[in-house]
């Protein structure tokens, strides 16, 4: 009875510690997935691209934006650099407070999973949760309010224009593209994008 005690612990362990992996993944996705929703319900985009805009809100309390950020690492898009560098200090102190301000360790780990560094979870996750999926594209949302005369309107616009940083994305929303060497992108804020 002895002889066959520990490796039946042993087979009692694996079967712990794997279950206790695929609990946590699917918590894991699960969370992502209701971070992403949440923010495709509120901005334009795919779920990346709505968790930046969602992220880069000020409107947003600290809280709602470092589950962003957590959820931008957790999906490893390089698309989400730019933001999370944006407010990347590199101060991380020894204590924070999801409540009163960024985290400067969220954003480091986000950083580094935007940038490639392997995720495991994630190689699971994504394969048993799908995410949401656009509710609507920049383009279709800029036509919405580009028109309208309200505050609310031009407040969204503004923010939606901000999230515009280069020629592609520019395009993409619908802009004129002037028939120059290179071609540029203009927006109506007034910016002018090139494409390299």
């Amino acid at each position: 009875m002895k002889k066959y005690l520990l490796p039946l612990l042993g087979v009692t362990l694996v079967i712990f510690f794997l279950f206790t992996f695929f609990l946590m993944i699917i918590i894991i996705g699960k969370e992502v997935k209701g971070t992403c929703e949440e923010a495709v319900n509120r901005y334009p985009g795919d779920c990346t691209s709505a968790l930046i805009l969602y992220l880069d809100d000020p409107k947003n309390d600290f809280h709602s934006r470092n589950s962003a950020i957590w959820a931008l690492g957790q999906l490893g898009s390089a698309q989400a650099l730019p933001v999370l560098e944006k407010y990347y200090t590199g101060n991380i102190p020894a204590k924070e407070s999801l409540e009163k301000g960024l985290s400067q360790y969220g954003l480091k780990k986000a950083i580094k999973l935007a940038k490639g560094e392997f995720n495991i979870s994630r190689l699971f996750w994504e394969k048993i949760i799908s995410l949401p999926a656009k509710k609507i594209s920049l383009k279709e949302e800029l036509e919405k309010c580009l028109p309208m005369s309200n505050w609310t309107s031009k407040e969204r616009c503004d923010q939606l224009l901000a999230g515009i940083n280069n020629f592609e994305e520019c395009a993409a929303a619908g802009f004129l593209i002037m028939e120059s060497f290179p071609e540029q992108c203009r927006l109506p804020d007034g910016r002018t994008f090139v494409n390299n």
